[in-house]
């Protein structure tokens, strides 16, 4: 589930200290310094990531470091530096710098590696996925709380079909009388706009709109409307104002903090990939404005517990699948 990253290279022309590279107190043997590249945007997904990083120093006692790029170039280079020094865990977040580092991390197996909100593993290298359709799912299962009419619209660009598959079965586990109209691959500003006025026209009193990149027109649509939307969003701590009702939580920080936490616990291991969804609703979850009746937020913890549950054993059943020998194995 990558986030769109224009700006996510940044110039680079030196190794930003977040700390200083003294001694930490974990489980594991090493000292050394947590290197991380990030994205360099200033929306709440980078925001998300630099929190993360800052928390790792903060809350672990682990130093860590920032890579800032100018060019591809000299972020590699940079990588190749960093992989090649004392530090105990590389990380990257963002596509290009998750391109970058496993192909750095090829040339030094002895080094460890982390990929942020990624499923791709090596032997060095773990992974660390945030599951978005986990937070479609709630959002949806909210949506189905929160109609008065029954009918709940769906609004996106290029959305993954898993985002929308999930939030239908998130509203159908909530209400199952529920309707969804649905509008994707929207692309201007006009479209989204007319996806928005399309649901009302359908009667929907609540519309998700999908991803990071909404134009202002979508939601214009809504308040002109008078329905609430449902948004997707990176941190926990930015203000839900009107007509958003409800927003999706996928946080890259908690992730990062994750690797963090593997390491400083001795319990990071090349090749694995953690999976952080509504078990981990720090990472995953979803926010509703102060608005929504506490009976809304009982019935919806209800639906995310039995949703972790449920994925739980879904996991493990993969797991053993991968795990047992085929016909004619040993």
């Amino acid at each position: 589930m990558d986030f769109p990253t224009r700006s996510l290279i940044a110039a680079l022309t030196c190794v930003v200290a977040l700390s200083g590279c003294g001694g930490w107190t974990g489980r594991a043997p090493e000292r050394g310094p947590i290197v991380a590249v990030l994205p360099a945007a200033s929306d709440d997904y980078a925001k998300a990531a630099h929190a993360g990083l800052q928390r790792v120093e903060q809350e672990l006692g682990i130093p860590v470091k920032l890579l800032e790029g100018r060019s591809e170039t000299e972020l590699r280079q940079a990588l190749r530096d960093a992989a090649d020094s004392e530090a105990t865990l590389l990380i990257a977040a963002g596509e290009p710098s998750r391109k970058l580092l496993r192909e750095v991390a090829r040339d030094f197996p002895e080094q460890r590696f982390a990929l942020i909100d990624a499923t791709e593993v090596d032997a060095n290298v773990a992974a660390y996925d945030l599951l978005e359709d986990q937070a479609a799912w709630l959002a949806g299962a909210a949506a189905g709380l929160l109609t008065r009419q029954n009918v709940v619209g769906y609004a996106s660009g290029d959305a993954p079909p898993a985002w929308r598959e999930a939030f239908a079965a998130g509203l159908a586990a909530s209400n199952p009388q529920a309707r969804l109209v649905m509008r994707e691959h929207n692309d201007s500003a006009a479209e989204w706009a007319g996806a928005v006025r399309a649901a009302v026209q359908q009667q929907a009193d609540i519309v998700y709109l999908v991803g990071d990149n909404v134009p202002y027109s979508a939601f214009s649509a809504a308040r002109e409307a008078g329905i609430e939307v449902i948004v997707d969003r990176h941190s926990r701590e930015l203000r839900l104002a009107p007509p958003v009702i409800a927003a999706t939580v996928t946080d890259p920080g908690e992730a990062i903090l994750q690797a963090g936490r593997d390491l400083h616990d001795a319990m990071w291991k090349g090749g694995a990939l953690r999976r952080l969804g509504v078990n981990a609703p720090n990472a995953v979850g979803l926010v509703l404005a102060r608005s929504v009746p506490r009976e809304v937020h009982e019935q919806l913890e209800i639906h995310r517990k039995q949703l972790a549950v449920d994925s739980a054993r879904r996991y493990r059943r993969e797991r053993d699948a991968a795990q047992s020998p085929g016909e004619g194995g040993l």
